[in-house]
């Protein structure tokens, strides 16, 4: 049985609403015990873009993991592995990959496998995604899609890809839908504050867009399959017409 302390999980400082008052690191233990329990949290701390926050039993850990934390009016999301690869220079940018249009039944296993052979470099652990409320908190309700964090990619990945029978759609913001090189950060240029629709509303949008794309292609192949194929018998100098107790030939 495994003893000793569980190691740190993870907060990114970009999922939080950017208000007037920053987020301060009393503010994220709290939150943290709201969902993992009293005394529960030993310290939260702060490093470059990165909240570090250790819990003093396995409990909490797997807790917050699962169910992420209220701060404010925002349910924010706790990842079990650090986001970014410290190499040279500084950290690598990470990115949120959304896959859609995949039933509940296809295993992680098998969407792994496919970001594998997308060489995908995974940052997090794959998770079912649910509805958000109008204040922006998590329901329990799921939308049928799947995240993970990964190290964002050199060169752009596809919209879509095949997942056993199923084909999946992939959407990230920084994705080129050229499939050009991510030659920089290309995201979303910033929204005005008098904005009516806001990014998540835009990247749900592009994500319906993808999947409604995934749909059609495989009804293009469905009817594809279905045309009528070449019968010999009504081809080259004849028809044969036959019957039980005659052959009547005709020839063109």
């Amino acid at each position: 049985m495994a003893t000793g302390r569980p190691s740190a999980c993870f907060l990114l400082v970009k999922s939080l609403l950017q208000n007037e008052t920053p987020v301060d690191g009393l503010e994220v233990c709290v939150s943290c015990e709201t969902t993992s329990g009293k005394n529960s949290i030993i310290k939260a701390k702060k490093i470059s873009g990165l909240w570090r926050i250790y819990p003093a039993t396995r409990e909490a850990r797997r807790r917050l993991i699962i169910e992420g934390i209220s701060i404010g009016q925002q349910t924010v999301e706790i990842l079990d592995k650090k986001p970014f690869i410290v190499s040279g220079d500084g950290d690598k940018p990470v990115t949120k990959l959304i896959i859609g249009n995949v039933p509940l039944s296809l295993s992680n296993n098998e969407i792994e496998d496919m970001l594998k052979h997308l060489n995908v470099i995974p940052r997090s652990s794959l998770k079912e995604e649910n509805y958000r409320d109008k204040d922006g908190g998590l329901t329990r309700f799921k939308t049928g899609r799947r995240f993970i964090y990964i190290e964002l990619p050199s060169a752009s990945l596809p919209k879509v890809a095949k997942v056993d029978k199923f084909t999946a759609s992939l959407y990230y913001k920084e994705q080129d839908k050229s499939g050009k090189n991510h030659g920089s950060e290309r995201g979303r240029p910033g929204l005005d504050k008098d904005t009516t629709e806001t990014q998540e509303e835009e990247e749900a949008s592009d994500i319906e867009v993808q999947e409604r794309e995934c749909v059609t292609e495989e009804e293009r192949q469905k009817n594809k399959n279905k045309r009528p194929q070449h019968n010999p018998l009504f081809s080259g100098v004849g028809l044969i017409i036959q019957h039980s107790s005659f052959i009547i030939r005709y020839s063109s």
